[in-house]
């Protein structure tokens, strides 16, 4: 927590291949009330599974599991 403290935003990354991490990303979310509207998160890996299957799973997670209304912006990389 005191690695966010000050921070003006946010790059959280959750990890494709370990569901878990995209799940976390909501208590990384909810560390800082600073960041609340002030990050982006990267899900990254996207190289090892079938991205046109598991970007659909993924995205249907964060929207209603994670961001609480927010829409940040989302970006997926290898």
């Amino acid at each position: 927590e005191n690695y966010l403290r000050g921070a003006k935003g946010a790059i959280i990354v959750g990890d494709i291949t370990r569901i878990e991490t995209i799940y976390s990303i909501k208590d990384y979310i909810n560390l800082s009330p600073e960041i609340k509207s002030k990050y982006v998160v990267g899900i990254n890996k996207t190289d090892l599974v079938d991205i046109n299957e598991k970007k659909i799973e993924i995205d249907e997670i964060l929207k209603n599991e994670v961001y609480n209304g927010h829409n940040p912006t989302t970006f997926y990389t290898s």
